[in-house]
């Protein structure tokens, strides 16, 4: 932390704005959080678990699916991937919670979808997303508290 708050200390002397800085001037690092936060290693190799478990089940998912449902599953998985993508430039690159918050259930429905999708189509193969729709819950309360605790977001008269 030290080393880091002594970079931030020289770049605004030099009166640079800090990359990565939202209208407020909060970096995502610096937002206060709940001590729920994931830290560190977990949040890489949850999704990298996750992202593998994602990909099982849609091989497996493929496998057992053909003509509409086929079409169904891809969609499914497409809808999702695009939402997920959209939640981290809302939070990283824009850096509002508040709006990923707003989008955070539509993609806790889109996995929803893909289980219902894998379900009806592939039996047991929707258990492998199971961890994917509880980590989403979990990041979803996270994102809650990160809002509750550093808004409001946007630019400040």
């Amino acid at each position: 932390m030290g080393a880091d708050l002594h970079r931030r200390r020289r770049c605004d002397r030099a009166g640079h704005r800090r990359r990565g800085a939202d209208a407020a001037g909060l970096l995502v690092s610096e937002f206060k959080e709940t001590d729920v936060a994931a830290a560190g290693f977990r949040v890489p190799l949850a999704w990298t678990t996750i992202f593998i478990l994602e990909a099982a089940s849609a091989v497996i998912g493929w496998r057992a699916t053909s003509g509409g449902a086929s079409v169904l599953l891809v969609a499914s998985y497409i809808i999702n991937g695009l939402l997920n993508i959209f939640w981290s430039f809302l939070f990283f690159k824009q850096h509002r919670p508040d709006w990923g918050l707003l989008e955070v259930p539509f993609l806790w429905l889109s996995i929803l979808a893909m289980i219902i999708v894998l379900y009806v189509n592939a039996g047991w193969a929707w258990i492998f997303l199971a961890p994917y729709l509880l980590w989403v819950s979990i990041a979803a309360y996270l994102n809650y508290t990160i809002v509750k605790l550093n808004g409001p977001f946007g630019n400040r008269v």
